[in-house]
């Protein structure tokens, strides 16, 4: 059983935008406040919807989803990273990636 977005929000403290899925739509959400909801053929699109917000808002990228941009940054769009920008986390990711290929 899928458990309502709106209920849940209100149960939980999240910190930063979440996408939220309940079985029939999405949701994105900002700590205890629904933002967008959107049908559930484009939940491909939820991880874009996120990074969006966060720019817009001037929000801060959880670490995890940090390191995946500046991956996608260098290895797909093979643009240049500063080395003032990479990080342990980024470093470790590019060895692990540079490792599985």
């Amino acid at each position: 059983p899928t458990e309502d977005p709106a209920m849940y929000l209100q149960k939980r403290s999240l910190l930063g935008p979440v996408l939220l899925f309940d079985g029939s739509s999405c949701l994105v959400a900002l700590e205890t406040t629904p933002i967008t909801t959107f049908a559930k053929e484009d939940l491909g699109q939820g991880l874009l919807y996120l990074m969006a917000y966060c720019y817009t808002l001037h929000l801060t990228y959880p670490k995890c989803v940090a390191t995946l941009l500046s991956v996608i940054q260098t290895e797909v769009l093979k643009d240049n990273i500063h080395e003032q920008d990479t990080t342990g986390s980024y470093k470790k990711a590019m060895a692990e990636w540079k490792s599985f290929c």
